[in-house]
């Protein structure tokens, strides 16, 4: 399996869906369900394997380095294509290159928005799981 296959198939959608079910707008009478994500969350992404490491710091660190590569690689083609316009070539090598830049550019956009699904996971699940802290305060005072 390919690294971007790696990324589209598993490291875009598990952020995305997570922030989905973060995000959703639960009425009261759910609040079971909406705990229930959270310690789905909790105990799949955030909970510590091997001493300090837990899955959400290695995707990270992955999407990083995907994000990465995939600039490098964005400048790389870039730079082909730029020196290929300004030489006189072939009209199917150029095309050949535009191609090769627009891939690049597209696994730039992709793996970007990866790792930006992934810290902003990190910073919903620390806001729901805060208020959610909050809600049970304010019900033990009620009482």
């Amino acid at each position: 399996m390919s690294t971007w296959l790696f990324l589209v198939y598993f490291l875009f959608p598990i952020p995305f869906f997570c922030l989905m079910l973060l995000c959703l707008p639960l009425p009261d009478f759910l609040m079971r369900l909406r705990q229930m994500i959270i310690i789905f969350t909790s105990k799949v992404l955030f909970s510590n394997i091997l001493g300090g490491v837990n899955l959400y710091r290695i995707s990270v660190l992955i999407s990083s380095l995907l994000f990465l590569i995939s600039s490098y690689e964005q400048t790389k083609a870039s730079s082909k294509l730029s020196k290929s316009q300004s030489s006189v070539n072939l009209d199917l090598k150029e095309d050949r290159l535009r191609g090769l830049k627009w891939r690049a550019e597209r696994n730039f956009w992709i793996s970007f928005m990866s790792l930006v699904l992934w810290l902003i996971l990190y910073r919903v699940h620390a806001m729901v799981v805060h208020i959610d802290n909050l809600k049970k305060e304010i019900k033990e005072k009620d009482k």
